[in-house]
């Protein structure tokens, strides 16, 4: 349970287990380069967690935030109820247009946010994920572009891989694809495969896909759908791992 306070800066949340009630903060905005230490706690998993001051458990509230990076002039805007996620994209869809013709009607110059990317989420580990892909001045699409080819060989390989979820992190100034499922579908066992993905693959994408990248520059939603999509549609079969 979270209640939000008038100035939603600061809620009052209780906790699932001992009913405890906490003031918890609200991080609604995150300045990539001020807000290092809240950067961090989303860039680590935590930035929506709690712990109760009484029994000690620690608990996840979610709510609406917005996380900027200015060196990269991306704007990501974390949704977390995914059935506002719709009417959000119209909203922001809306609100550009409505800035770019005041801006023509008046004379003025654009506001920078216009040409931004802008990004909607309704996960916060994909939040993370997307922090960490545009911190690293990488282009998400081509990422989830290639979370597809490296999905392709792990079929190839294990043919009764049920994919559940695909993640992009990066370890020791390497980039990796890490899928997770489950082994089959009888025994219900889980399991994950890493795809380490080099520079020449990224950019090898990056060059096949521009026409892709052009026709998609302003869509807010860049995910796995996105990227089956745009796949089928543009008949891209030279996109395979190797």
């Amino acid at each position: 349970m979270i209640n939000l306070s008038a100035d939603n800066e600061m809620a009052i949340v209780e906790c699932n287990f001992c009913h405890q009630k906490d003031e918890y903060d609200i991080i609604d905005v995150i300045d990539s380069e001020l807000d290092i230490f809240e950067k961090n706690k989303l860039i680590g998993g935590t930035l929506f967690e709690h712990k109760c001051s009484n029994c000690g458990k620690s608990i996840n509230y979610y709510y609406n935030m917005v996380y900027y990076d200015k060196p990269h002039n991306v704007m990501i805007y974390y949704v977390p109820n995914a059935n506002h996620i719709g009417p959000f994209c119209a909203g922001l869809a809306l609100t550009n247009l409505s800035m770019t013709r005041h801006a023509v009607e008046f004379g003025e110059d654009l506001p920078e946010i216009v040409d931004w990317i802008q990004r909607v989420v309704c996960s916060p580990s994909v939040l993370m994920e997307k922090a960490i892909i545009f911190e690293a001045g990488l282009d998400d699409r081509v990422i989830e572009i290639i979370k597809l080819m490296c999905l392709s060989l792990v079929f190839e390989r294990h043919p009764n891989f049920i994919h559940e979820q695909s993640k992009f992190y990066i370890e020791n100034g390497l980039w990796f694809i890490e899928l997770c499922g489950l082994e089959n579908k009888e025994n219900q066992s889980h399991g994950s495969y890493t795809v380490g993905v080099q520079c020449d693959m990224y950019n090898k994408v990056l060059e096949t896909a521009q026409t892709i990248l052009e026709d998609s520059d302003k869509h807010f939603v860049i995910d796995e759908e996105w990227a089956l999509n745009v796949l089928e549609y543009d008949g891209k079969d030279s996109l395979r791992y190797s």
